[in-house]
């Protein structure tokens, strides 16, 4: 039985994704084990004080809705490869620190596996996001280099 039995990803969909499921692989008991997670800022939520109204939320709304649809596809995309099962990817809304340690908390998350890269000070070590699931995750975090 391995250390840890549920294992959560936080991948961004992009190059470093790939490094991130593998080292995840590599300490989990089974693909099945390990959940991939995307985090969305939806754009209405991040433009809401910027004065927008009327047709031009609607049309921000349906833009949304495809990129939505698109960023959904693409983490599909990640799982198949590696054996995770469809209902591993989970598709996450909010500011990704809070959802990381969120989801972690409610589905009895092991270990998360999560990117770091250079910033300036202790976030040039870990990152923002990295630095901010690492201080109030509920379980262990394995920090990956993704430089």
């Amino acid at each position: 039985m391995a250390i840890y039995e549920k294992i959560l990803v936080p991948i961004d969909l992009g190059e470093y994704s790939e490094d991130l499921i593998e080292r995840a692989l590599e300490v989990a008991d089974s693909p099945a084990s390990v959940h991939l997670a995307f985090v969305h800022q939806r754009m209405d939520s991040v433009y809401v004080g910027a004065g927008v109204i009327g047709s031009a939320l609607a049309e921000v709304g349906g833009m949304e809705d495809r990129l939505q649809q698109d960023l959904r596809q693409r983490l599909a995309g990640w799982a198949e490869p590696y054996g995770i099962p469809p209902e591993n990817a989970h598709f996450l809304n909010g500011k990704p620190s809070e959802q990381i340690q969120d989801f972690a908390m409610d589905n009895d998350v092991d270990l998360i596996v999560i990117a770091t890269h250079s910033r300036k000070g202790l976030q040039r070590l870990l990152g923002s996001t990295a630095h901010s699931v690492l201080q109030g995750a509920p379980c262990d975090v394995l920090s990956v280099r993704a430089d």
